[in-house]
């Protein structure tokens, strides 16, 4: 995710510049790498950075998962109720629902990693360009809950406009 056109937010730091160097190749900038908990206005704890960025001409509230402790289902639905986008690599309850989506674990073994575009409204799947090699196959799918959230309105697959979100109470 980038601060500005010179920076790149990464969720964990790391002290090694092999990975900062790394990190810039693969997003194709030559910024400095800093930590979310860094942003202006973040607010971080052990388990999750609740940031707000500007991009694409409006504010985007994002609920970012960093730990994988045991977090109060009603407090992680009331912050995941007043977020646009919540990104975790853990389960997250039914409970928790975002204005625009929600990528968990159950969501991300079905798309694998994600390149989301604020800007534009887009997000594009590892899941998508993948199934055209034989070395990857995509998870069977079940039928359950989880599963079928991945074909969803907010499946990676979708092109997702900022116009079609609901309006921010302020």
């Amino acid at each position: 995710m980038c601060s500005s056109d010179l920076d790149l937010l990464v969720l964990r730091e790391s002290r090694s510049e092999f990975t900062r160097d790394n990190l810039l190749e693969v997003a194709g900038m030559q910024g400095k790498v800093r930590g979310l908990a860094t942003w202006p206005g973040a607010r971080c704890n052990a388990d999750f950075c609740a940031i707000r960025l500007h991009r694409g001409g409006r504010d985007w509230d994002l609920l970012i998962g960093r730990g994988r402790d045991y977090v109060a289902e009603r407090a992680l639905a009331a912050a995941c109720d007043q977020s646009d986008l919540v990104i975790s690599d853990r389960w997250l309850p039914a409970s928790c629902r975002p204005r625009w989506l929600k990528a968990d674990r159950a969501y991300l073994e079905q798309s694998g990693g994600l390149a989301i575009d604020l800007s534009k409204g887009r997000i594009r799947s590892v899941a998508q360009g993948q199934g055209e090699h034989g070395w990857w196959h995509a998870p069977k799918r079940s039928g359950g809950p989880a599963q079928q959230r991945a074909g969803d309105a907010s499946s990676p697959s979708q092109e997702l406009t900022p116009q079609a979100l609901p309006a921010r109470s302020q």
